[in-house]
């Protein structure tokens, strides 16, 4: 199996860094044809968590941590305040305009998602299966 854990903070400049590593432990796995959607799906969330469940001007810590077994999963919490799990969803894809559709993405290019709480802190988890 292999693991890996790391620790950003809530600034945008750390997503290149995060990409650049996931790259580096994936590409040589079962999983890397699937490459490409798991970075932008991870990306999104961290676009998402980054510019949503932090208020603006404060400073937090992202949490990412990567497992890859039979499936591949990275799990992203955060120190930003509780969000409410319901509230997450995309908007309708005929309602043209800029933005709003990085859940709709995560769902498209993950084969299962899990929005929850863990131990007091925001959590998604994308997971991608072998052979899907």
């Amino acid at each position: 199996m292999t693991q890996l854990a790391m620790t950003i903070t809530n600034d945008v400049l750390s997503l290149r860094t995060t990409r650049h590593t996931l790259r580096e432990m994936i590409a040589d796995t079962d999983f890397s044809s699937r490459l490409d959607d798991i970075l932008l799906a991870t990306d999104e969330a961290l676009q998402n968590c980054i510019s949503h469940a932090f208020a603006p001007d404060t400073q937090g810590e992202i949490f990412i941590s990567l497992e890859i077994d039979e499936t591949l999963s990275i799990c992203i919490e955060d120190t930003a305040p509780p969000v409410d799990i319901s509230s997450i969803k995309s908007r309708e894809l005929d309602d043209i305009r800029p933005g709003g559709l990085g859940v709709h993405f995560i769902k498209s290019l993950t084969d299962e998602v899990i929005w929850q709480l863990k131990n007091g802190r925001n959590c998604i988890e994308l997971i991608w299966k072998k052979n899907c």
